[in-house]
């Protein structure tokens, strides 16, 4: 079963400054906070460090993607591999409206945009969580330490991304992500956790929705 909180894509803006999630104010609007994700100095600092053993068999850049940065599809194929079968979340998330603004402004622009989703998944998230590209206008996250309990705050990331890159003013056709999310405590598991987070993002694309899906 999957259940969905979705957004229509609007136009581009800027880059976040720090990632965070938002709670309700005395008014009723959301304002930014930091992440309340768990995340404790041990998880910080094995951030910066390899995730697995194995990455020492590959040069950084069979690892990373040369136009973001991120990590690249090999490397999410050896996190995935090595996640914790228990305390895991899986998302897949896709650029909806890329093709567009390809065929529109071109491949300068696209490639421009691609880094800045990047940039912007990548400071809304915690240290501690991977990023990937894992092809053109896919991405894939890896977070560890964590179980269902988080996902409002995983809508709440993504729903912040879309948010920015819907703000008026920008010349660029209206991209956003549309996001298939599997915890590793989700309820009548399939295959893999990476099937299940495809299936639900899937399900998202099916409906001509944005936003974010769950398993």
């Amino acid at each position: 079963m999957m259940k969905q909180n979705t957004k229509t894509p609007r136009p581009m803006s800027a880059t976040p400054t720090r990632p965070f999630t938002s709670i309700r104010t005395g008014s009723g609007r959301r304002s930014p906070q930091r992440s309340s994700l768990p995340e404790d100095h041990a998880s910080v600092e094995l951030s910066h460090r390899r995730p697995s053993l194995s990455f020492d068999e590959h040069s950084f850049d069979e690892l990373h993607d040369p136009l973001t940065g991120l990590y690249n599809q090999t490397a999410f194929e050896m996190l995935v591999k090595d996640a914790d079968q228990y305390r895991t979340a899986l998302l897949v998330a896709e650029l909806v409206g890329e093709e567009q603004l390809l065929s529109e402004q071109g491949q300068l622009a696209a490639e421009r945009t691609l880094r800045h989703v990047g940039d912007l998944i990548k400071r809304s998230f915690r240290p501690v969580d991977h990023i990937c590209r894992i092809s053109n206008s896919r991405f894939g996250i890896v977070m560890s330490r964590v179980d269902s309990s988080i996902r409002e705050q995983v809508t709440q990331k993504i729903e912040y991304i879309n948010e920015l890159l819907g703000k008026p003013g920008s010349p660029q056709p209206a991209v956003a992500l549309a996001v298939g999310v599997a915890f590793a405590d989700r309820v009548d598991p399939g295959e893999s956790i990476l099937e299940d987070a495809q299936q639900a993002l899937n399900g998202l694309k099916a409906r001509g929705e944005t936003g974010c899906a769950f398993y």
